[in-house]
């Protein structure tokens, strides 16, 4: 009765031990996971990038349409720098405002 005891005693320090020098299936699952979470998150951050880049472009093209239903030719950004720069505003005031560049804004008012 002895020598088994101590058999299956040894048996089991030896599959305990030899337990941390086998490779853990799960280890690859979670690598892979987490390499799909990142990719993901990527994407998702380059889609929203991409969206309010449209957005912009949106705005920056649109028209406003008075009263009488008919479009003003004047897009809306430029509207803005213009109004902005009849109140005083300078050109570095105005650019940090509407995000455009000072070149930007001294050549719309210049064509207004």
């Amino acid at each position: 009765m002895l020598y088994i005891i101590i058999t299956l005693a040894t048996i089991a320090i030896i599959l305990f031990v030899s337990s941390f020098f086998m490779n853990d299936r799960f280890a690859n699952i979670e690598k892979l996971v987490e390499e799909q979470s990142i990719k993901t998150s990527q994407d998702v951050f380059a889609l929203k990038r991409k969206l309010t880049d449209l957005d912009e472009r949106i705005q920056t093209n649109a028209y406003v349409i008075d009263r009488t239903g008919l479009a003003d030719q004047t897009p809306l950004v430029t509207q803005k720098v213009y109004h902005l720069y009849q109140q005083g505003l300078s050109y570095e005031d105005i650019a940090n405002r509407t995000e455009l560049t000072v070149d930007e804004i001294e050549l719309i008012i210049k064509n207004n």
